[in-house]
């Protein structure tokens, strides 16, 4: 038997049915507690989104959805812990996911934010929103500057994502999350506080390296994927070129082995963007110059400034670095 216990969004004692998101789903003596809101003593498997939330959710009506989507973010704000596992239960991650698009703010940054929340529980929870599609939408609205705050939620969960497990880390580089993670870093001026700070922390789980010092980036420079390695081979280059301090990290870190492995790539592009970067550490300190002939990136630079096939801004850059 049904216990008529609910939890309702704003605590109104003599809420409408409209205003219940989750209810008990069985009798149970700690949901009693859990609907006076003493959140740590309820019994999460006996709780479930209040099916008309869900029927409201799928609806037609872009307003009922976005009004249901807000309830299910303000009882997400309130009670993550307890909330997560039956929004997953209830199956309407799928729609939630698919819902997202740059062709309705208000709805996708409520629906993001979401996602966002259930991504922060357990590993199971966050692939559970993974397995539905959920990181191309969260790389679409990073990659948007339509909402700031959308931005920084999406910029968020895939750090999320990236924290719980080697498996999701993998995940996200194959679908070449870092990308927009390297445009913001790369782009100082353009991009400030909250998600500088945020892209930040995402690729740092994502890159997760034992190394000290390391900030991932000798990996995605020779990562397999052409989408994560071009740009992260481009922000090296940025940060090299602007910074002696992160010029140290990133020699400290292995990436000038990756700049040799990228000298000699097939990818034209990727040996221009490798011999840019190596010209500019040539002509920062002794021990910054030392360390590219310690790595042996003389054969490569000579082959590629020898080269008459080669493009004329690696063929200088090559040279450059020689000299």
């Amino acid at each position: 038997m049904k216990l008529n216990t609910r939890l309702r969004v704003r605590g109104h004692t003599n809420a409408k049915p409209a205003d219940i998101v989750m209810e008990a789903a069985q009798e149970n003596t700690s949901q009693n507690k859990f609907a006076e809101g003493n959140d740590k003593d309820a019994d999460r498997s006996s709780m479930r989104i209040a099916p008309e939330i869900v029927n409201a959710l799928r609806s037609n009506d872009r307003i009922v959805r976005l009004d249901t989507a807000t309830k299910l973010h303000r009882l997400l704000d309130k009670r993550e812990t307890t909330a997560i596992q039956p929004i997953i239960d209830s199956g309407i991650v799928c729609d939630m996911v698919n819902m997202v698009s740059l062709d309705d703010v208000d709805l996708h940054s409520r629906l993001n934010a979401i996602l966002g929340h259930i991504v922060r529980g357990s590993d199971e929870q966050a692939l559970a929103v993974v397995e539905q599609g959920a990181i191309p939408k969260f790389i679409l609205i990073a990659s948007s500057s339509i909402s700031d705050q959308a931005r920084v939620d999406a910029l968020r969960a895939m750090g999320n994502i990236g924290a719980e497990s080697p498996d999701l880390r993998g995940t996200l580089m194959r679908e070449a999350a870092v990308k927009p993670l390297l445009e913001i870093l790369g782009n100082p001026f353009e991009h400030q506080g909250s998600r500088m700070y945020w892209a930040a922390n995402a690729l740092q789980s994502i890159t997760y390296s034992p190394k000290p010092g390391s900030a991932g980036y000798d990996v995605l420079c020779t990562a397999k994927h052409a989408p994560t390695r071009r740009p992260s081979l481009r922000c090296v280059g940025s940060i090299i070129a602007s910074s002696k301090g992160g010029t140290d990290q990133l020699a400290d870190a292995g990436v000038i082995e990756a700049i040799k492995l990228c000298i000699t790539s097939e990818d034209r592009q990727e040996r221009k963007d490798a011999c840019w970067a190596a010209a500019n550490i040539a002509v920062g300190t002794l021990e910054q110059a030392k360390a590219l002939l310690a790595a042996g990136l003389i054969p490569p630079l000579v082959k590629v400034a020898s080269d008459p096939e080669e493009g004329p801004k690696a063929r200088a850059d090559a040279a450059w670095t020689l000299a």
